[in-house]
């Protein structure tokens, strides 16, 4: 046990005479931690915390900040010379003492830290606390925006004051403590370190300024807080239109400054066509402001008159930015939109990837259909490669369908790990809109072998232009190796080669040397 710890004395004697050795017999003794008091210091001046342990041999006292892993040094610290750690040692007594001492303490100080004791039994922890007290602080309230008020609805000013210990609050106004007020439309709720000004502006000057003072033992602090009457919002600065279609019409609006006033809500529109001089037969339309400013449901080659507005809380601002817009003649419908987020590689074209190497699901926003309806959307899907920056597809494998009263369409049998260019074109009575396209790559399937990598490889070989390509060869070679023996690969090895023999010599010998590593 730990009363064993001692020097013990080995005598030895007989009739020619004593003798002895002394020997010191140490006892392991795991670290307890038996004093660490919560302390509390000011802003600005030294504070110190002390930590006692007791074990065999003396522990090792340490420190660190709650929720770190680093462990503060004897000494002064590297990156904060406010900080020093002292340590004492009693080994006959197998007691130690740690003391962390801040000097110029300041509000980051505050919080809990864990002291460590260590030494060859184990390890003991024990948390306490530092409190920073200061005087009381509205840094946080700086930047807070006017508090507003209209139609002689109620405001809440809340004043809420940093300090410790908490402090207490005041309301000024025009320089007069208000508690001495006796208005019944100042009401106080509360005296802090949070207080609420309950106003109730039934007249102009209470929209006015309003002091809170904030106090406790360590000083004082002041904050105004400012209460504005509301108004609805000014005129929209623009409305542009950015995109016309026989039917539709898209708008970039510029809203009101609104660093004075309360924000923006929702932006409205007013529209009818222009031989009608009579407003109140208008139709309306409303936006929230992160959304497209779309007027839908117009009639081709018709003049209009718009006129626009912005909304608060308060209401409606006035009308403005009139102007009139003629929606041109029925066309074909507008391009559609893939549903689809392609994936840039350097500088290569954007490729969407399937997550499936045999299908994948296109899928597509409806466009503009431009005074005539939608009858159906033609997809055309090929395979393909890039060659010299140009793509090639391969024609005799290309599939195109037409489908009606659908925003998808799933592509089946599919080859794996093979770039596909699929065009996607909306149809009306007018004709087809322009083509949406994209890049798709559908993954490496199970059962893929060289060969369906084949046509990567040689189409990434380095050819100029389709002329000299051995594409067309290369489809030939491909039905061929898949179906014979290894007889006639052999003789498909010979033709494909004889074919591309007028290529360069560099170039054969490149294709050559794939074909029959691929085939080995």
């Amino acid at each position: 046990s730990q009363d064993d710890y001692g020097t013990y004395t080995c005598i030895a004697k007989n009739d020619a005479g004593v003798v002895d050795k002394k020997t010191k017999l140490n006892v392991l003794v795991r670290p307890q931690i038996y004093e660490f008091y919560n302390v509390t210091g000011v802003s600005k001046k030294e504070i110190a915390i002390t930590c006692r342990s007791k074990g065999r041999p003396a522990p090792a006292v340490t420190f660190r900040r709650w929720g770190t892993e680093e462990e503060y040094a004897p000494g002064l610290q590297a990156d904060d010379e406010r900080i020093s750690l002292e340590q004492h040692f009693d080994e006959e007594r197998g007691e130690s003492t740690g003391t962390l001492r801040i000097t110029s303490t300041t509000r980051n100080d505050d919080g809990l830290y864990q002291c460590i004791a260590r030494n060859k039994g184990d390890t003991a922890y024990k948390t306490g606390h530092i409190t920073v007290e200061f005087a009381p602080d509205f840094s946080h309230m700086k930047d807070l925006p006017p508090v507003f008020s209209w139609e002689e609805r109620k405001a809440n000013l809340s004043c809420l004051a940093q300090g410790i210990p908490n402090a207490t609050i005041e309301w000024r106004w025009n320089g007069r403590p208000l508690k001495d007020a006796y208005d019944k439309n100042l009401v106080i709720v509360g005296t802090g370190p949070r207080s609420d000004l309950i106003v109730h502006p039934v007249a102009r000057q209470y929209y006015s300024v309003y002091k809170c003072i904030a106090t406790n033992v360590h000083g004082s602090a002041e904050h105004d807080m400012q209460l504005k009457e509301a108004r609805v919002p000014d005129l929209v600065a623009a409305a542009i239109p950015r995109q016309l279609t026989a039917t539709t019409i898209t708008f970039d609006i510029r809203g009101p400054p609104t660093e004075l006033g309360l924000p923006i809500t929702a932006y409205s529109v007013q529209y009818k066509e222009a031989i009608n001089p009579d407003w109140s037969t208008a139709l309306n339309r409303t936006w929230s402001p992160d959304s497209p400013y779309i007027v839908e449901g117009l009639k081709p080659q018709t003049a209009y008159q718009f006129r626009f507005a912005a909304r608060n809380q308060v209401g409606l601002g006035m009308w403005g930015v009139n102007q009139q817009q003629s929606t041109p003649r029925r066309s074909a419908p507008e391009e559609p939109k893939p549903l689809h987020s392609p994936v840039q590689n350097d500088k290569e074209e954007p490729v969407v990837v399937s997550p499936y190497s045999d299908h994948f699901e296109l899928r597509w926003s409806v466009p503009a259909d431009n005074g005539e309806p939608i009858d159906f959307y033609q997809i055309k899907y090929c395979p393909g490669v890039k060659m010299a920056g140009t793509w090639h597809e391969l024609e005799n494998q290309c599939v195109s369908q037409d489908v009606v009263e659908t925003t998808s369409y799933e592509m089946s049998r599919l080859s794996g790990n093979t770039y596909y260019r699929i065009e996607l074109r909306a149809h009306n009575v007018i004709g087809f809109s322009s083509p949406a396209s994209i890049v798709m790559k559908t993954t490496r399937g199970e059962s893929d072998s060289a060969n369906n990598n084949l046509g990567t490889l040689l189409y990434s070989a380095g050819y100029n232009s389709a002329a000299d390509s051995p594409h067309k060869h290369y489809i030939k070679f491909m039905t061929t190796t898949r179906t014979a023996g290894t007889r006639t690969a052999t003789t498909a090895i010979t033709t494909a080669t004889t074919t591309v023999i007028a290529l360069a010599t560099t170039t054969c010998i490149t294709l050559i040397s794939i074909v029959a590593t691929m085939l080995a």
